[in-house]
């Protein structure tokens, strides 16, 4: 029963923890983009500090030293908000976005001279995705902000989806109990056993 009822609880603490992400998520998109990059940032300051130890008590690898002062540098410009880490890789994905965009039109106009239908369907979707891509590199810092809009909906959704699942486990528990305890109260389940040899 412990372990049952710590599941209830850890259940329920995701549950919260899902929802008021979700809900900053939605609320302060600039601010979470904001907090994920300093976050980021921190964590690589932090392990470039202890390539540096690492590098003075015994490592001695000049590769390792700079490479960790770079990851240092690296950390407090992204935790500064000198660049935005997000940002930059919403720009990355939008050229990417272009460039398999235009491999696939090429691809698709070729399928289309063959009169293949599906060569037509081919050309939207390549043309979607090279418009697509283009607006995530033209406007990276509305396109963050409406990835952390919509992943603040789906942290919505998630969570009371679990909250759910959470009321309909507890009822089912609350079935197997009550029908557990009447067949005991009407001797249809033996409550002691005898030990075989």
């Amino acid at each position: 029963m412990k372990y049952i009822s710590r599941i209830k609880k850890y259940s329920l603490a995701v549950i919260i923890v899902t929802l008021a992400l979700g809900l900053f998520f939605l609320i302060f998109p600039d601010k979470s983009r904001d907090a994920i990059s300093l976050l980021f940032g921190i964590s690589l300051i932090a392990s470039g500090l202890i390539g540096i130890i690492n590098y003075a008590v015994k490592d001695k690898f000049i590769g390792s030293l700079i490479t960790s002062i770079i990851t240092v540098i690296l950390g407090i410009v992204i935790s500064t908000n000198v660049i935005p880490i997000i940002n930059v890789i919403v720009g990355i994905i939008g050229v990417m976005l272009i460039i398999f965009g235009v491999f696939n039109l090429v691809v698709s106009v070729r399928v289309t001279l063959a009169r293949l239908l599906f060569g037509w369907l081919s050309i939207l979707l390549s043309l979607a995705c090279i418009g697509f891509g283009g607006f995530a590199v033209a406007n990276t810092n509305e396109t963050t902000v409406a990835i952390f809009r919509l992943l603040g909906i789906a942290l919505i959704v998630y969570s009371i989806l679990g909250i759910i699942s959470f009321i309909q486990v507890q009822r089912l528990v609350k079935k197997v109990n009550t029908a557990v305890d009447v067949a005991v109260a009407d001797g249809e389940i033996e409550t002691e056993g005898t030990l075989i040899e």
